[in-house]
């Protein structure tokens, strides 16, 4: 019987052992997944922040002279952002990261929606500043929304700061931001 007893406890104990195994490999797993996602998602929020400068500097002219036709044009392309490259298992995310990140490419769909809305029914030629305030606002607004959402990847999976040697596009933002949002 004692036998029987210590056979059964050493087969209980070798599946414990053997679970304990795989659960920490894992977790080690979905520690490197996660924090590869972070990786992929920070750089890419950092090359939207740095295309954001050019769209909240754009005043419609080039140079300081309006286009054809004595007219503003924009000069600066907004920028977009995609997540679908990044083949990984989002699941190793917190939900509600996952969802802040996911939907980051919605926010830019609305602010264009907003921005389209303003150049239909309250800008008026030939500067169209309306439409030009409203680039400023919503990219400065949405470069600041991508930098504190890679600012909390950043703590979360404890990569370094971005530093910016020469100059700061948060500065640049958050001035834009507040110039405008006074209005």
């Amino acid at each position: 019987m004692e036998k029987a007893i210590i056979g059964l406890l050493g087969i209980f104990l070798g599946s414990l052992l053997t679970l304990a195994s795989e659960y920490l490999s894992d977790k080690r797993s979905r520690n490197q997944n996660s924090t590869y996602i972070a990786i992929r998602v920070s750089c890419l929020l950092d090359r939207f922040i740095n295309s954001c400068i050019p769209v909240v500097q754009d005043d419609g002219t080039c140079q300081g002279s309006y286009g054809p036709d004595d007219r503003a044009v924009a000069q600066a392309k907004t920028p977009n952002i995609s997540f679908d490259e990044i083949d990984a298992d989002w699941k190793s995310l917190p939900a509600q990261l996952t969802y802040k990140i996911l939907n980051f490419p919605n926010d830019i769909t609305d602010a264009n929606e907003y921005i389209a809305s303003v150049e239909e029914h309250v800008s008026s030629p030939p500067y169209y500043e309306e439409i030009f305030e409203a680039r400023q606002f919503k990219y400065s607004e949405l470069g600041l929304k991508a930098f504190k959402l890679s600012e909390k990847l950043h703590r979360e999976f404890s990569l370094p700061s971005r530093v910016y040697e020469g100059w700061n596009p948060i500065e640049i933002l958050e001035k834009t931001f507040k110039s405008h949002s006074k209005k």
